[in-house]
């Protein structure tokens, strides 16, 4: 703090230092998840179980967390379904990637 005069009158000077936590609005990025997985029922059944590599995700607030609609491995019934993750960082910044498994009969 720095006291100067205006004319006659004693004034005080000073500064404010505000520091304001950087915003992050990048969101994560979702990797290693495949473009589709088509695979035949198990014999006499109408399902069948499915692996997978699992994903990763990659984020630059280091905070993130990957959700998944499906866990590897997985049992799945004829027909489509969509593997869907979610990705959510410390800062609300969402991404998401799916693949389908197809299982065949």
């Amino acid at each position: 703090m720095e006291l100067i005069m205006i004319g006659n009158t004693p004034r005080s000077i000073f500064s404010i230092l505000i520091l304001f936590d950087s915003l992050d609005v990048e969101s994560p990025v979702i990797k290693g998840l495949p473009s589709a997985i088509i695979v035949d029922a198990d014999p006499n059944t109408d399902n069948t179980v499915v692996s997978w590599a699992e994903a990763t995700v990659t984020d630059n607030s280091g905070q993130v967390t990957l959700t998944s609609t499906h866990n590897s491995p997985s049992e799945f019934v004829v027909g489509t379904t969509t593997v869907t993750f979610i990705a959510t960082d410390a800062y609300g910044n969402v991404a998401q990637a799916s693949f389908d498994v197809i299982v065949t009969g």
